[in-house]
C-alpha cells in the first residue's frame, strides 16, 4: 500500500504573507547614487549584493517549489474532505497522504 506512494511529493507549504521576512526597498534615486558612489568612491551604505543585482538587471523572485496536483485536483480533494467532515470522519495527516 505505501508503495503507491512512493515518489509521491507533498505540495509546498503556502506561508503567511505575516511569516514572510521584510525586505528593504530602496528608491531608484538612491541605487544610482550608490552605484555611482561605488564607482567613482567605492563607498555607500546599500549591500553590495542589491548593488550587483541591479548592476546585472537581475530580477530574482522568491524560490518556490513546483506543486505535484494542479489547481483542479486540489479542489477536488478539499471536496472530498469537506464530504467526509459532514459525514463525520475527520482524517488526520499521515491519512490525507495516502489520499493523495
Amino acid at each position: 500500500m505505501y508503495d503507491l506512494l512512493e515518489g509521491i511529493e507533498m505540495s509546498s507549504k503556502k506561508r503567511s504573507s505575516a511569516n514572510l521576512r521584510k525586505y528593504k526597498t530602496y528608491s531608484s534615486d538612491s541605487l544610482a547614487k550608490a552605484l555611482d558612489s561605488v564607482k567613482n568612491e567605492g563607498m555607500n551604505d546599500i549591500n553590495r549584493s542589491i548593488l550587483i543585482n541591479h548592476l546585472k538587471n537581475c530580477k530574482c523572485g522568491p524560490v518556490v517549489r513546483p506543486t505535484i496536483l494542479n489547481q483542479e485536483e486540489e479542489q477536488h480533494i478539499v471536496r472530498i474532505l469537506m464530504t467526509l467532515a459532514e459525514w463525520g470522519f475527520g482524517i488526520d495527516r499521515f491519512q490525507l497522504k495516502i489520499l493523495v
